[in-house]
């Protein structure tokens, strides 16, 4: 029996130059004694290699990841078309406030590929696409990777503030649900340093501080990072001035002037609203000592004066 093929463009191919993943169709002319006869027959067929990935190691940093793979192709053994398959990786997450266009891919090496560009302690799927005369054959091969922990972002905005005269208070803008901590943890640390002194610490979820029973006219040195259980960021440092002694009395004869002057207009309003009541007491009084004294002086009825 000798074949004829031809491919999807119409071309003539040998059998031993068939590949896979391609449709043909293929006639076979039935030869007796070395000459052909009358007697054909026509198939239609393609192969399809069962090509399975293997991934064999995948190393990782906090901002990349390497991957090497291995490949089965039960028919597909032949050299020659193995070695025209090709590879594409990509690696991707699932939070949405994470998405960056900063992952960049090494063209693989057949069987190895190196992403970089991932944010640390993120989890990342990758996958692993085989493709043959530029056409994606079969499912991907995944993998979950999660990166190494980093050093968490820096705190860009620390507001201090002074609410009482020894009382300081540590926020920073940066709480916020995109702040990334770059590990497990997720905790805020302050410290209060007074010159040569060992800092006071404090360690917080949130980042609202508060400070009491400071000294007056100190310059403090104030420190806030961010902490992750393993790494801390950089440091944003910041030099306040506790206020004045002076100050604070200056703020209570302030306060004592103030309420003196509104108790004064307290005590005015009150004497103004019961002045016109006094005023008709006693009216009532002159006009009731009237009447008595004419009363008294009136002459009894019958009595006629001498003359």
């Amino acid at each position: 029996m000798y074949y004829t093929c031809f491919d999807e463009l119409n071309e003539p191919k040998k059998l031993s130059d068939l590949e896979p993943f391609t449709d043909y169709n293929c006639t076979g002319q039935i030869r007796q004694n070395d000459v052909n006869t009358n007697k054909t027959t026509a198939v239609r067929f393609r192969v399809d290699c069962d090509l399975r990935i293997d991934i064999l190691i995948h190393s990782k940093t906090n901002t990349s990841t390497e991957f090497k793979w291995g490949i089965v192709a039960d028919r597909c053994k032949e050299k020659r078309l193995l070695e025209n398959f090709y590879y594409d990786c990509s690696c991707s997450h699932s939070h949405a406030y994470q998405t960056h266009s900063n992952i960049s891919y090494t063209k693989p090496s057949k069987y190895h590929c190196l992403v970089t560009g991932l944010h640390p302690f993120t989890s990342y799927t990758c996958k692993v696409q085989p493709s043959y005369k530029n056409k994606y054959m079969g499912k991907p091969e995944e993998v979950l990777v999660t990166t190494e922990i980093g050093i968490p972002e820096d705190i860009t905005k620390v507001t201090v503030m002074f609410p009482e005269h020894n009382v300081m208070t540590v926020n920073c803008q940066d709480h916020h649900s995109s702040f990334r901590f770059n590990g497990p943890d997720k905790i805020y640390i302050v410290r209060l340093r007074y010159g040569s002194e060992s800092a006071v610490e404090i360690r917080k979820p949130t980042c609202d501080f508060e400070f009491k029973d400071l000294s007056y006219s100190t310059t403090y040195k104030v420190e806030v990072t961010a902490f992750n259980g393993q790494f801390e960021s950089r440091p944003k440092t910041l030099e306040v001035d506790t206020p004045h002694k002076q100050t604070t009395i200056i703020r209570y004869l302030v306060s004592f002037i103030i309420i003196t002057i509104l108790v004064a207009v307290m005590f005015y309003i009150t004497k103004i609203y019961r002045k016109p009541r006094q005023t008709r007491d006693d009216a009532k009084e002159d006009v009731m000592l009237e009447l008595t004294a004419i009363y008294e002086n009136a002459e009894p009825p019958g009595l006629q004066r001498k003359n």
